[in-house]
């Protein structure tokens, strides 16, 4: 794919901005979906970039993310688009597919893994503190939208006009 083999989507640091890239080939390569399957796996795949986003930035606490890696560590995953057939916990299918990656990063691909999952059945997957972790993230980017969505910025391009035309404060 565009991004690398067998790579979906990935953060890159562009001009200093941590940026989501989503192969652009990614809907050539699910042929197979109909629309509305392929926006559900765009989303699927913009949901797992976010956990990383969140990881990178110290978003989660130590004791949030513990509960996140008990878990992924004891959760069975639901076969998905052939990845996995249901019999391996979201970290063991993270240990198989990213084997010389260190343990923290797998506990982070079994993460986000799990919160793509919840983001497209969110009844069915997680239930308990770790379902109350989902939400918070998942309220924070509600609200972020609701005061885009107050200042008419709904659009990329009226984002980037107004972070281009407002005047900058300066700090002594």
């Amino acid at each position: 794919r565009s991004l690398g083999v067998d790579t979906e989507g990935k953060i890159k640091d562009i001009n200093g901005i941590h940026t989501i890239l989503v192969a652009l080939d990614l809907a050539q390569s699910e042929a197979t979906l109909n629309k509305a399957e392929l926006l559900r796996h765009l989303s699927g795949v913009l949901d797992h970039e976010v956990i990383h986003l969140l990881v990178h930035y110290g978003v989660f606490s130590k004791a949030d993310w513990n509960i996140l890696k008990k878990f992924v560590a004891a959760k069975k995953r639901a076969a998905f688009f052939g990845v996995t057939t249901g019999e391996e916990t979201y970290l063991e299918e993270a240990q198989r597919l990213y084997p010389k990656k260190s343990l923290e990063v797998q506990y982070e691909e079994a993460v986000a893994e799990a919160y793509r999952d919840w983001g497209q059945n969110p009844s069915k997957v997680v239930s308990g503190k770790p379902a109350n972790l989902f939400k918070r993230i998942m309220n924070f980017f509600r609200g972020v939208g609701d005061v885009l969505a107050q200042q008419n910025l709904l659009s990329v391009d009226k984002i980037f006009i107004a972070i281009e035309t407002t005047p900058k404060k300066r700090t002594p």
